[in-house]
């Protein structure tokens, strides 16, 4: 996130910008971190606000494939775990 914000900050994309998205891989066969925006005036500062929003439940989504008893997102958060 902080990368996407310097280069807004140095003069971003020429012509505006419309989008933006966060892709983060590991050694897992899925994403650990997956988040696009669209259409919206200032895209990385809502990417931003997903992104936090996401946060305490990377670990959670990380889990969930091979722990499917872990519950919803919100049982996962009331149990105190990810903290």
């Amino acid at each position: 996130m902080r990368a996407l914000e310097a280069g807004r900050g140095a003069g971003g994309q020429q012509g505006g910008q419309r989008s933006s998205g966060l892709l983060v891989t590991d050694r897992a066969e899925y994403a650990w971190v997956d988040l696009r925006v669209d259409e919206t005036e200032e895209p990385i500062a809502e990417l931003r606000r997903v992104f936090e929003l996401y946060k305490p439940l990377r670990e959670y989504f990380n889990l969930r494939p091979s722990r499917p008893e872990i519950g919803t997102p919100d049982e996962w958060l009331a149990a105190g775990e990810g903290q």
